[in-house]
Parts: C-alpha cells; sequence; structure tokens
C-alpha cells in the first residue's frame, strides 16, 4: 500500500469578497457533485457575502453588480432553494447553514483529502 501524500499548493487572489466567495463556493460545490450554472454561483455568492438577497436594496444591488433582473432573481432563488443551497428564515433567503463560511477573513486555506476507499485499493 502507497501511503506518499501529494500536496498541490495554489496562491490565488481576488480583489472583492463576492470573487472569494464565487471562488470558494464553485471548490465546495464541485467536490460535493452540485453543479449550478454561474449565474446562480454568483448569486449564491452575494447571498453568502450580503446576507440575503430578499430585501429591496439586496435586489437592487445584485441588479447593479451582475447586470440582472427581477424576474432571474426569483428564478435562481427557486433553483436554489429547490437545491437546499438557501433557505428562507423569518420571510428571507439566507445561505444554508451547512454552507455557511466567514467571507470576513483575508485568507481561506482548504484541506482536501481525496483517497481510494479500503475495499478500492486492491483494484
Amino acid at each position: 500500500m502507497n501511503d506518499k501524500v501529494t500536496l498541490q499548493e495554489i496562491n490565488l487572489e481576488y480583489k472583492t469578497r463576492i470573487e472569494i466567495a464565487i471562488k470558494y463556493f464553485s471548490i465546495v460545490l464541485t467536490l460535493s457533485d452540485i453543479h449550478l450554472p454561474p449565474r446562480d454561483l454568483e448569486l449564491l455568492a452575494f447571498i453568502a457575502v450580503r446576507g440575503t438577497i430578499s430585501s429591496p436594496s439586496a435586489k437592487e444591488e445584485f441588479i447593479k453588480q451582475f447586470d440582472s433582473t427581477l424576474g432571474t432573481i426569483a428564478n435562481m432563488t427557486s433553483r436554489l432553494s429547490k437545491k437546499k443551497l438557501i433557505i428562507k428564515q423569518a420571510n428571507k433567503y439566507r445561505l444554508n447553514p451547512y454552507f455557511k463560511v466567514n467571507l470576513t477573513n483575508n485568507k481561506y486555506l482548504f484541506k482536501i483529502s481525496i483517497k481510494l476507499k479500503p475495499d478500492e485499493i486492491s483494484g
């Protein structure tokens, strides 16, 4: 059995917390086999940073930042809710606590372990 470990280091920098959130969720969701269209990923990241998309000011901010519409936001909110990535609390859509991350930090490190299941090692 080979117990060697491969370390791959990747250093990335982004200008905004939204960009960090987009990259963060693209990694986490890919590893969880959850696939989202790019626009849905943007909305998920926006909700993670802003806290909600339910208020009129949040919708207006998203529309301006991502060149979107109210109808598109409603459709994306519905899809994210069906995938249980966002939940409704007190009439506001918020990030599902399972995916909650503190996006006020300036640096994020991932430790990802990918290995063969014990019954697959011989094959």
